[in-house]
């Protein structure tokens, strides 16, 4: 633990008192990650543990991904504001942290000079048996005593000492799946449309996919078919970019849209298609 945060911690000083400068500070202009640094995990809306990494003079995006072992299109679904390079020195830069790279018990070879400091942000309704148990994978009396508490009593933006991280960053081949949370999701989708397909008989169609901004969850897999059962997954190829997609069916293709519009689907199937504009050909299957 670096001195700043021991003394921090030994005094019970309120880390959102202290300014902004110790916490912000992510690596330099040579490297991503120092031994200075400290890392504070917490938990999004997919389940991923992730962390704000603020970017330093001469830090590309490229680099950044490649250093973490992501691909820019992974780190742009969790940056959506900053795709297309969009980015400045003091940019915040949100990176997901796969549970392989989180070392939860001091290596033999520890020093100070490879490893940081790791701890986790507790949200509000987490208790200690989430955080030590679903969430790291610790025993509950190895996490309380790393954190010299003596019940397991949690509060909303508790700092917890999980373990370390190296400073050299995520190797790709620590991440399970390859792409965005939503990949992970069609693949999921895939599985169910496979095996549906042993009972229910297959139909496929081809024509013109349009995708709108404001539908109901836009960042998620969903369209409306025209043929399709609502509830159903159908499978979304993009022929030009070979690219395929399974989704739910939410709805009916409104009558609002030409006959010739086979399938609506959400801005975020969309750019997974890697479709340039709103309106473009696709292949489709489903089954009833």
């Amino acid at each position: 633990m670096d001195k700043w945060l021991f003394w921090v911690l030994l005094l019970g000083l309120p880390l959102n008192l202290l300014g902004k400068s110790n916490f912000d500070i992510t690596g330099d202009s040579s490297n991503y990650l120092t031994p200075q640094d400290t890392i504070f995990l917490s938990s999004d809306t997919y389940g991923q543990k992730v962390f704000v990494h603020v970017m330093e003079p001469q830090q590309t995006l490229y680099s950044l991904s490649r250093f973490y072992g992501l691909t820019l299109d992974e780190l742009y679904f969790y940056n959506p504001k900053n795709e297309g390079g969009r980015y400045g020195v003091g940019s915040r830069i949100k990176i997901p942290i796969p549970n392989r790279s989180i070392i939860r018990y001091q290596p033999k070879d520890y020093s100070d000079s490879l490893y940081i400091p790791l701890y986790y942000t507790v949200k509000r309704g987490e208790t200690m048996y989430h955080v030590a148990q679903r969430l790291f994978k610790l025993p509950i009396d190895t996490l309380m005593d790393r954190n010299n508490l003596i019940e397991p009593v949690l509060s909303v933006g508790h700092k917890l000492r999980i373990g370390w991280m190296s400073v050299k960053g995520v190797p790709d081949n620590h991440r399970q799946f390859k792409g965005h949370p939503l990949w992970k999701k069609s693949y999921t989708y895939r599985k169910k449309y496979n095996a549906d397909k042993r009972r229910k008989k297959e139909y496929s169609r081809r024509g013109p996919a349009v995708y709108i901004e404001g539908t109901k969850s836009t960042s998620d897999l969903i369209v409306m078919h025209r043929y399709a059962p609502i509830g159903s997954i159908v499978q979304i190829t993009n022929p030009m970019k070979r690219r395929t997609v399974y989704a739910k069916v939410v709805a009916k293709t409104p009558s609002t849209y030409d006959v010739g519009v086979e399938i609506v689907v959400s801005p975020r199937v969309g750019k997974m298609l890697g479709a340039r504009d709103k309106r473009f050909y696709v292949k489709t299957k489903y089954l009833r």
